[in-house]
């Protein structure tokens, strides 16, 4: 039980909303409900300003969401870092992390700590947190209007900000994302993904293709699958090509889905795939976890959801589950509720203001 003091925490608005918005639903839905003050300030202070503005590390600030906790006679900063990768180099904001009290992170793997080093020393600082997923709070006007107005340097103008605003118009709300739940079902399978270019990306790229390769090979398989993608693919790639999909046509059609497809993102990172499924209460073939292991893969059916590393196994068994009715359902339900009672950004939240409490 978190004694009820009031507590006041300030977001500091730097980031992508795809990756903060999750984290932002959370803290206004648990501030409702407690003794809580949730800001959003427009305005760095100055010895924040001075280590987010790191030369080395600016260009990771996109992913990280800096706080800061006020309670009592105690104040101190702490983050979230959504990064993909896991490793010091272009996984942690090392200025950062050097002087908040807590960098949650969500990508955590304790051998990586444990092999650096500079990120050893600070290993009682980084902690797990569960994976986001673009989500727009209950009170998203609000936060959408402030989002939408210039603030904190060293990443903000106008331009970014409207951008943001838009981004987080696009995301369906936590109860817009349980009312897809009960949508008929029209396709077997939907596996469509985004093609990023670069050579960074090129696995991620084939490993997928391999998946919608497999798919297609079943012809009484009614799949919506392909690549989509701002610019024309070539090769084998283009037969692929797919229409871009704004986010809530890509949700909704995805929950209209007899089966979910999970897949890591770059850098064998926790992708927003994960939550994603969870909140539509799909049952779920998916690729095995590389990061927080511990805090994720202690739950009901994950050893059997989670434990595939070859594409073509991926497909086969999702086709495989198509004609496994009961085991759908049973999946579908233990999903929605488990992300209901756990992994919802109100509970998520909720821990890491036990941890903070505890302090």
């Amino acid at each position: 039980m978190i004694p009820e003091r009031t507590i006041r925490i300030t977001y500091y608005n730097i980031n992508n909303p795809f990756y903060s918005s999750f984290y932002l639903a959370g803290f206004a839905d648990w501030a409702k409900k407690h003794a809580c003050d949730f800001v959003i300030a427009k305005q760095l202070p100055a010895e924040l300003r001075r280590s987010l503005s790191s030369a080395n590390s600016v260009n990771l600030l996109f992913a990280i969401c800096p706080f800061k906790m006020e309670c009592a006679d105690k104040a101190f900063y702490f983050c979230i870092d959504a990064l993909d990768r896991s490793q010091m180099n272009g996984g942690f904001h090392l200025p950062l992390l050097e002087m908040v009290r807590y960098y949650f992170k969500v990508n955590y793997n304790f051998g990586d700590i444990t092999a650096d080093e500079r990120l050893r020393r600070h290993a009682q600082v980084i902690r797990p947190v569960l994976p986001c997923c673009p989500i727009r709070g209950s009170d998203s006007a609000r936060i959408v209007r402030v989002l939408s107005l210039p603030g904190a340097a060293p990443l903000q103008n106008l331009g970014e900000s409207l951008k943001r605003a838009k981004y987080l118009s696009s995301m369906l709300t936590l109860a817009q994302l349980r009312r897809t739940r009960g949508l008929q079902k029209c396709h077997d399978i939907f596996f469509v993904s985004s093609f990023y270019q670069g050579e960074q990306h090129a696995a991620v790229n084939e490993f997928r293709y391999r998946i919608m390769k497999e798919i297609k090979r079943h012809r009484d398989v009614k799949a919506v699958i392909g690549f989509s993608s701002q610019k024309r693919l070539e090769g084998k790639f283009a037969p692929l090509q797919v229409k871009w999909m704004p986010l809530r046509h890509y949700l909704t059609t995805l929950a209209r889905s007899r089966v979910g497809i999970y897949v890591r993102g770059l850098h064998n990172c926790i992708s927003f795939k994960f939550g994603q499924l969870f909140s539509l209460g799909l049952p779920i073939v998916g690729q095995s976890i590389c990061n927080n292991r511990d805090q994720i893969m202690n739950h009901p059916f994950f050893d059997e959801q989670f434990a595939l590393d070859e594409a073509e196994d991926i497909a086969d068994r999702a086709v495989e589950l198509l004609h496994q009715p009961d085991k759908r359902h049973t999946l579908g339900l233990s999903n929605a509720h488990l992300f209901d009672s756990s992994f919802a950004p109100a509970v998520v939240v909720g821990d890491l203001i036990k941890l903070l409490m505890m302090e």
